[in-house]
């Protein structure tokens, strides 16, 4: 994402926990994939980031359809001078319960 928060790159993984392809994710900005009343909060948690550099914890996003999916968040700041690199990932026990499942099916 840029300073202002929107979406400048992502790879398919990225778009896949989200429910989008990559392109629609490319026209959406942060605050589009935050439910409505945390945006604020995550407005503020931002401008935290921006002057700390680093941020991570959970966060809850929307999906395409619209339905909350909590996801793992980590980001760091200027990577590229002016671009942030965000990362998602499932939430421990989402992960855990997909290893299990991959093991009980192998």
């Amino acid at each position: 994402s840029d300073r202002a928060g929107f979406c400048i790159g992502a790879n398919p993984t990225a778009a896949d926990l989200i429910g989008c392809s990559r392109a629609e994710l490319l026209r959406q900005s942060i605050w589009d994939m935050m439910p409505p009343q945390r945006r604020m909060e995550a407005r503020a948690m931002w401008r935290w980031f921006l002057d700390t550099g680093e941020l991570d914890g959970a966060v809850t996003i929307l999906t395409r359809s619209g339905q909350p999916r909590d996801l793992q968040y980590a980001a760091v700041a200027d990577v590229v001078r002016g671009a942030h690199l965000s990362v998602f990932v499932p939430h421990a026990f989402e992960a855990a319960a997909a290893a299990e499942l991959s093991r009980a099916s192998g």
